[in-house]
C-alpha cells in the first residue's frame, strides 16, 4: 500500500515532475506536497536527530521508572505501550542512519519503513485501547481502596498488544487494498469504540468523585497507591483526555485514506502518507511528556520519590497505624504497626 509512496521513484516522476523549457535549455522541476519536504527534514537531517535524542532519553527514563515502580497498574499499561514505542524509536533512528550511509538508495529501506510504520501504529492502538482498562482499574481502586495487583492486571494490556500488532502489520505491509482496507476499517472501529468507552468511564469517574468523596473505607494507609487512589483516578482521567491528542492527526489521516481520498490521485496519496509520517514522528515524545507530567507514579519516581518520602514522614508524625473505620480489629492494627516499623527502619 505504501510501495513507491514513502520514497517516490521514477514511476512517480510523471505525476510530480515536468519539463520546463527556457530557450534551448530544458530542465525538470518537481512539485511534491509540503509534508514531503517536512518528512525529509524530520527523518533525514540533524534537526530530526535532536528529537531522536530527546525520545531516547524519555524512553530510557520510562523503563527506569518501570523498574522502581511496584504494584501499580499504570506500570502494566505503560509497559504495553513502551514495547512497540521502543521498536518504533529504533526504526526511526535506523531510517536516519540509512539516509546518512546510503543517501541515494532510499527505496531499498522499505523493510525499515514497514517495521517503523507497524510498530508506531501498534503503539497508538495500544495507547487508546488500553485507556478504558486504565480508567476502570483506577476507578475500582478508588471505590474499594484495595489493589488486586497480579497477572489479572497485565493480561488485558497484553491481549490489546496481541490484537493491535497483526492489524497494524496487515495495514502497513500489504500493498493490495483488498487486504489493507479491511484492516484499516477494523483499526478505526477499535479506536472509536475505545474512545467511546473512555468517555463512558470518565463520566463514571466523575460520579465516583461525587458519590464517594466523604465515604470512609478501611484501607492500607501505608501503601501510597491505595492512599492516593482517588487523586490518581483524577490524574488518570486527565491523562485519558490529553494523551490521545497525540494520535488525532494520524486518526484524521486514516479516516481520509479510508473514506475520502481519491486513490487515483498520486499527489493526494503521497500528501496523506507524508502527513501520517510527520505526525507519527511526534507521537512518541508527546505521549512520554504527558506520562511524566500527569501520571503520579512516573512523576514521583522521576523526582526521586519526593512525594513518597513526604508521605512516610506524614505517617510517622501522625502515627496513622490504622484507618478510622468500623471493622478494624486489633490483630490488623498490630500487623500495620509492624509494617510501619519495618518501612521506617533504615
Amino acid at each position: 500500500m505504501l510501495d513507491g509512496i514513502l520514497n517516490p521513484g521514477t514511476s512517480y516522476n510523471a505525476s510530480f515532475c515536468y519539463n520546463v523549457s527556457r530557450g534551448r535549455l530544458v530542465t525538470i522541476e518537481c512539485d511534491y506536497p509540503l509534508f514531503y519536504y517536512v518528512e525529509n527534514i524530520l527523518y533525514r537531517t540533524f534537526f530530526g536527530c535532536f528529537f531522536h535524542l530527546i525520545e531516547v532519553l524519555l524512553l530510557g527514563a520510562l523503563w527506569f521508572c518501570n523498574i522502581w515502580i511496584q504494584r501499580d497498574f499504570t506500570e502494566a499499561y505503560m509497559s504495553s505501550v513502551a514495547v512497540p514505542l521502543s521498536i518504533s524509536t529504533v526504526m526511526k533512528i535506523a531510517t536516519y542512519v540509512w539516509g546518512c550511509l546510503f543517501p541515494r538508495e532510499f527505496e531499498k529501506s522499505w523493510l525499515i519503513d514497514m517495521a517503523y510504520a507497524t510498530s508506531v501504529t501498534t503503539a497508538q492502538m495500544t495507547l487508546v485501547m488500553g485507556l478504558p482498562f486504565l480508567l476502570f482499574m483506577a476507578m475500582r481502586m478508588g471505590t474499594s481502596r484495595k489493589q488486586n495487583y497480579g497477572w489479572c492486571t497485565w493480561i488485558p494490556f497484553f491481549l490489546i498488544l496481541i490484537i493491535s500488532l497483526p492489524l497494524a502489520a496487515i495495514f502497513n505491509m500489504f500493498y493490495k487494498p483488498t487486504y489493507a482496507a479491511p484492516s484499516l476499517v477494523a483499526i478505526l472501529a477499535l479506536l472509536i469504540i475505545s474512545l467511546l468507552f473512555m468517555l463512558l468511564f470518565i463520566g463514571m469517574g466523575c460520579m465516583t468523585f461525587a458519590c464517594c468523596a466523604k465515604q470512609k473505607i478501611a484501607m492500607d494507609m501505608l501503601d501510597p497507591v491505595i492512599y492516593d487512589a482517588r487523586s490518581r483516578l483524577g490524574w488518570a482521567m486527565l491523562y485519558s483526555i490529553l494523551a490521545p491528542i497525540s494520535i488525532y492527526p494520524c486518526f484524521y489521516c486514516f479516516v481520509s485514506l479510508a473514506f475520502f481520498l481519491d486513490m487515483s490521485n498520486d499527489y493526494a496519496i503521497l500528501g496523506n502518507e507524508m502527513a501520517t509520517r510527520v505526525w507519527n514522528f511526534f507521537f512518541g515524545p508527546t505521549v512520554l511528556i504527558f506520562t511524566f507530567i500527569i501520571l503520579p507514579s512516573y512523576r514521583d519516581t522521576i523526582m526521586c520519590g519526593c512525594k513518597y518520602r513526604r508521605f512516610q514522614r506524614k505517617v510517622q508524625m501522625s502515627q496513622l497505624v490504622a484507618p478510622i473505620a468500623p471493622g478494624i480489629t486489633q490483630p490488623i492494627k498490630v500487623r500495620l504497626k509492624a509494617r510501619l516499623k519495618a518501612r521506617l527502619e533504615p
